[in-house]
């Protein structure tokens, strides 16, 4: 009796490590990562982050794991051990990865977190197998070095500002299957925001110029919320938003280079930029577009008419037919539009600006043809004159 019981037990053991040796060989990505991972990296290895922007903000356990997540990602494992996370914590960890590291093409848009053995693993999804990302990596890794040696001499808003204009002349917003990342966008010149402003990211990093993405939710025009993405720019250790998407209109007009939305404060986009993931406190606006070109203006009369005669005359004479301006107030907004768009009448401030352009560049343009642009929440307006 005793035997046959021994018997039954041994045999009942010899069951169980054949259904653990089987599960074992199911999982045996797991078993790779747990064995390679018998304690956790406390330092980044071989290289550093393009970023650590969103790494700081991360508690002590999330940073671990982004620590493990980053010193192995690029060799592709399909299981990466990480410490035991909330799902709260494993979405800060992978989006901050991501985010912090747009040179990195193998990320896929979603990311498992799952259980084995009491030990927690990311099980990762790739967009590409590690051959190919390899060779798209280098691919983006040459064109950015050549934009960014081909950046004339200047002060960091000199470089963010060729940076910006360069992805809005060589990109196209297009939805593709690389549109939302920097391959995307400098590679194929097609792509989303996600892909505008990751490629803005490394360009502006690699040239010297501290930077990060940041996802939240914008407004369009039609009041219509959606999912969208930008950049903060640290200039003199102060953040600003760049918004290289949305200075690149799908229906703009050929030439035309918008910078309404180059380096704004958190009040400036709050206009139609709500709920976003980073607070920086962005407050100064000494390097808006508008500031730095003295193109804001306090109030519109003949004399403010004059000087934007004048920018005109200097734009075209600069290979630019048009001149975008904007005003501090409602008031001195509307009195522009009155004077300017809903002009009627050749005694007022618009002919202040067709005469002193038609002595100035009259060979140049069609001054008989002029076209007008406004944005009524940032009292923006564009004049275009058409080329000959």
């Amino acid at each position: 009796m005793i035997k046959k019981k021994l018997i039954a037990a041994i045999l009942l053991i010899l069951s169980s490590l054949v259904i653990i040796f089987f599960n074992f060989s199911e999982e045996k990505g797991i078993i790779k990562a747990l064995v390679s991972s018998l304690s956790f990296s406390e330092s980044f290895e071989n290289n550093n982050p393009l970023s650590t922007k969103h790494f700081e903000m991360l508690n002590i356990i999330e940073k671990k794991a982004y620590i493990n997540v980053f010193n192995k990602i690029k060799n592709h494992p399909e299981y990466i051990r990480i410490p035991e996370l909330t799902n709260k914590e494993f979405n800060n960890v992978f989006f901050a990865v991501k985010n912090d590291n747009p040179d990195i093409l193998c990320f896929s848009d979603s990311c498992n977190m799952i259980t084995f053995l009491g030990s927690t693993f990311l099980q990762m999804d790739y967009s590409y197998d590690i051959s190919e990302c390899d060779t798209m990596m280098t691919e983006l890794a040459s064109i950015t070095d050549t934009i960014v040696s081909d950046i004339p001499s200047g002060d960091e808003v000199d470089k963010e500002l060729y940076i910006h204009d360069y992805i809005v002349k060589n990109c196209e917003y297009s939805e593709s299957p690389n549109s939302s990342n920097a391959y995307g966008c400098l590679i194929e010149k097609k792509a989303v925001c996600s892909g505008y402003s990751r490629a803005a990211m490394i360009l502006l990093k690699k040239a010297g110029i501290e930077s990060t993405v940041i996802s939240g939710t914008g407004i369009t025009a039609e009041n219509e919320k959606i999912s969208h993405m930008w950049n903060i720019v640290w200039l003199n250790n102060e953040p600003y938003h760049l918004d290289v998407t949305w200075d690149d209109p799908v229906s703009q007009s050929e030439g035309f280079i918008s910078h309404l939305f180059f380096n704004l404060t958190d009040k400036n986009i709050s206009t139609d930029h709500i709920d976003h993931s980073f607070n920086v406190q962005a407050t100064d606006s000494t390097y808006n577009y508008f500031v730095i070109n003295e193109l804001l203006f306090y109030k519109f009369d003949k004399i403010t008419a004059g000087v934007i005669a004048d920018k005109i005359c200097d734009n075209i004479n600069n290979g630019k037919n048009y001149l975008e301006f904007k005003f501090s107030d409602n008031k001195s907004y509307s009195a522009a539009v009155n004077g300017i768009i809903n002009s009627d009448s050749l005694a007022d401030e618009l002919y202040i600006i067709i005469n002193q352009l038609s002595e100035n560049v009259s060979d140049m343009i069609d001054i008989s043809h002029v076209s007008f642009s406004k944005d009524d929440k940032r009292h923006y307006i564009r004049i275009m004159f058409d080329k000959i």
